[in-house]
């Protein structure tokens, strides 16, 4: 399908179909070929891939990286996204970086031959660590990522014990020539970061944006939200048109991500699913 307009990416939860982030089975059940044709016929220009997903595809299907990224350019699919590191802002003696260590490695490895725009990292096992030391190890592990052409997005998140705001957010990325923000619609809007505060930021600080609606106040614990309850745009109460168009007027021109983790998506049959979250992210997009 030829698209106009916007791109738009589709994270790995988009396409995953019934999987347990966090919690269980992660690798999708579903055929990678016939998703990545999908995602393209509705319109979709990228996708994300986590690790797991694709050492699943290496060792269980006897695929390799360089077939994976065959497949994305039979279907036309240009952006890739990779996940997620979450003990890099750790100390280099802390053993949960170093059981992590692997995991960075084959990232950095997969980026390199899928040609991955940028890799995703966060801290959503919520270490506790000051922004100066954490600042200081993004820019570590973005020189490594330069060396294989690949940018890294920091995505802040109200799960972050370090990151209370935006300015804490941008103190991490600071001075990193290869790195920035990934800004997530949803967790914006859970950490309270006002639409108008996002003008002020520089095309610079913005390594790539995500789409997900969902509710301010809710009963459900923010862990459990965050990957069982989000919504897909229009259906939800974040102001999705004002963190577009302050992205917009801050200079970010990239493709934009759409992220729905919901245990109700996961749920829905694959075409059924993939349409209605482009369409609906493009009705966001197209304003």
């Amino acid at each position: 399908m030829t698209t106009d307009g916007p791109e738009l990416l589709a994270s790995y939860w988009l396409h995953a179909g019934d999987t347990a982030p966090a919690v269980g089975r992660e690798w999708s059940a579903w055929d990678f070929e016939t998703r990545v044709q999908r995602l393209a016929e509705v319109g979709f220009t990228g996708i994300g891939l986590t690790h797991t997903e694709l050492r699943h595809r290496l060792t269980e299907h006897g695929e390799t990286l360089a077939d994976l990224r065959s497949v994305l350019d039979r279907h036309g699919l240009t952006h890739v996204e990779l996940e997620i590191l979450n003990a890099w802002l750790l100390p280099r003696a802390d053993e949960r970086r170093e059981r992590e260590r692997e995991t960075r490695e084959f990232l950095l490895s997969a980026a390199e031959t899928l040609d991955a725009a940028h890799l995703k990292v966060g801290n959503f096992d919520g270490h506790r660590v000051p922004l100066a030391d954490a600042a200081a190890r993004f820019r570590t592990l973005c020189e490594r990522a330069a060396a294989v052409d690949t940018a890294v997005g920091f995505e802040p998140s109200p799960v972050d014990p370090n990151v209370d705001s935006l300015d804490d957010a941008l103190a991490v990325v600071e001075g990193a020539a290869n790195g920035g923000l990934l800004l997530d619609s949803w967790h914006l809007a859970k950490l309270g970061v006002p639409t108008e505060r996002l003008r002020d930021l520089d095309a610079s600080d913005i390594v790539a944006a995500e789409l997900a609606d969902g509710r301010y106040d809710t009963d459900v614990e923010t862990a459990t939200e965050m990957v069982d309850h989000r919504e897909l745009p229009g259906d939800g109460e974040f102001d999705l048109d004002g963190f577009v168009s302050a992205l917009r007027r801050a200079g970010y021109a990239g493709p934009w991500g759409h992220e729905i983790l919901s245990a109700e998506y996961r749920q829905r049959p694959m075409e059924q699913a993939y349409r209605q979250a482009y369409e609906t992210a493009m009705a966001v997009l197209r304003r």
